[in-house]
């Protein structure tokens, strides 16, 4: 028998990766920034490599994610 946190863990490891996929796919057009919009820190080049297009830093993309789901 399956246990019920095993579960929840699997759903969501599979939502994260649709996230993820999701993002990909509707990647804005375009160079990413170096320097965050938000925060004007660097944005690392593995996050710029993983998100062409990125204007954000991770945790100010987070932050503005979270904003944009509560007031959507």
């Amino acid at each position: 028998m399956t246990d019920t946190i095993d579960r929840a863990g699997d759903y969501v490891d599979e939502w994260n990766e649709a996230m993820i996929n999701a993002a990909r796919t509707a990647a804005p057009a375009g160079p990413s920034l170096t320097i965050c919009i938000d925060c004007d820190e660097e944005i690392p080049e593995a996050r710029r490599a993983a998100a062409p297009g990125c204007k954000r830093c991770m945790p100010c993309e987070s932050d503005h994610q979270q904003r944009t789901r509560q007031h959507g």
